[in-house]
């Protein structure tokens, strides 16, 4: 790993990690994070009370597993959906399969229930945030523009978005 990819700090309560796009990921109570990879979201030697825990998990996996906070606006067995850092719109939430799913090439016969379940819970979660009409967003592999590499859809409304993919 490259010094620019690698973030040491000591007795660090509220800690900042940006990924390529320049967004907040998360505060977090830390004492250090050794070898987080920015282009593909893997923490990987997380230091907590001074103690040394393995983990070789991706931040969409950490967050549903608790262990880096996140703004929750619907969670079940299946799923998490919760608000973006790095809103594009007003309403801009990430829904996110609780399997980890790298992208949608990985989707099979065996865990496209994940998807079907995230799709037919969309509508009750942009009617949870007051919205009836928003898009829908993935973004597959690194070209596209997928900076974590577990599988997630943008749910983006409560403005007027227009026609305009790019």
């Amino acid at each position: 790993m490259e010094d620019s990819e690698k973030i040491i700090l000591s007795d660090c309560i509220d800690l900042k990690i940006c990924l390529w796009h320049n967004f907040e990921m998360a505060k977090f109570p830390l004492y250090a994070l050794s070898g987080y990879n920015k282009a593909l979201g893997l923490l990987t030697i997380l230091f907590v009370a001074g103690k040394a825990m393995k983990i070789n998990m991706c931040v969409f996996c950490e967050i549903i597993d608790g262990n880096i906070p996140s703004t929750k606006v619907y969670e079940d067995d299946m799923m998490v959906a919760f608000k973006d850092l790095n809103p594009v719109a007003p309403v801009h939430i990430l829904c996110v399969p609780k399997e980890h799913i790298e992208c949608a090439n990985d989707i099979t016969a065996d865990n496209s229930r994940y998807v079907a379940h995230i799709f037919a819970k969309m509508p009750e979660i942009a009617r949870s945030q007051g919205i009836d009409s928003y898009r829908v967003i993935n973004n597959c592999g690194a070209d596209a523009g997928q900076t974590v590499m577990h599988l997630h859809f943008h749910l983006i409304g409560g403005k007027k978005i227009g026609e305009k993919l790019i």
